[in-house]
């Protein structure tokens, strides 16, 4: 004794305002902030947020679907992003998992971090008053990491032999050694794990070229990445889906390479996703 719509299962479902959903890609991937978003297309920045909530839960299903297929051939590359969420005395660390080629992001994990560096009298009393109310995970950079290898495996579970570039962070190390199926790879020459100084230039001769590249993307485009603003994540969750936008606005709709007439393809094109998948 129920009745349906076509909304019913639709990404618009009990919502009173359809708005275009790819002018909101486009204009979040260009450094736009909510707020900055609202303004354009004359809506709130809760409605604006609960969009790009949506997006999200609905790309992480395509994705799945789309990476369960995929074959790459490529070589991968995994590094950190570091940034805050909700006041600097919570800085995080956003693992990446990168194509070496194809710069198509696979992957990424989050870790929650306590703040670092030099603090005043002030900010070291703030963080005795704040630190207490939060259970932070003990290794989190590490179990972060680990998250991203078991994401690793699904990419790379049809490849005979496959290599890992990061740098020299002992926690890389230390969830890598920890993983059974990553030892066995190794002890049967499959696996095979280069480390790189992060203090070497950030050129494209840089094995790490790939994910310092997205670290450099990600800062320009997304406007709470950029330093020393007051655009910055009010709530991990809604950053995390944000992340999650982002970077399906990269790997489906940013073309590989803007500046080569001629090049139309995205990012998952050269990491091998054909049109029909997306």
């Amino acid at each position: 004794r129920r009745t349906f719509s076509r909304r019913t299962l639709s990404i618009d479902f009990w919502t009173h305002r359809s708005l275009d959903y790819l002018e909101l890609i486009n204009l979040f991937a260009s450094g736009c902030s909510l707020r900055a978003i609202s303004r354009i297309v004359n809506a709130s920045v809760n409605t604006i947020q609960n969009r790009i909530g949506r997006l999200a839960r609905s790309i992480l299903p395509a994705l799945s679907r789309i990476q369960s297929s995929l074959d790459p051939t490529e070589d991968l590359v995994a590094d950190g992003l570091e940034n805050f969420f909700v006041s600097q005395y919570f800085p995080n660390n956003i693992n990446l998992l990168v194509g070496k080629e194809s710069q198509y992001t696979y992957g990424f994990s989050y870790a929650l971090m306590r703040r670092k560096g030099t603090t005043t009298e002030a900010q070291s009393e703030r963080c005795l008053q704040l630190y207490p109310k939060v259970d932070f995970t003990l290794n989190t950079i590490t179990k972060s990491f680990v998250e991203l290898i078991a994401q690793m495996h699904r990419v790379t579970r049809k490849r005979s032999s496959w290599t890992l570039y990061t740098d020299e962070k002992n926690q890389y190390q230390t969830a890598l050694q920890n993983d059974s199926e990553i030892s066995r790879q190794k002890r049967g020459g499959t696996f095979r794990h280069v480390r790189i100084n992060s203090k070497r230039p950030r050129t494209v001769t840089n094995d790490l070229f790939a994910v310092n590249y997205m670290d450099r993307e990600i800062r320009k485009d997304v406007a709470e990445y950029r330093r020393e603003t007051v655009c910055f994540g009010r709530s991990v969750a809604n950053g995390l889906e944000r992340m999650c936008v982002y970077l399906f606005h990269h790997n489906f709709i940013k073309r590989y390479r803007i500046g080569v007439i001629g090049e139309k393809r995205t990012h998952a094109e050269v990491a091998g996703v054909s049109q029909d998948q997306v």
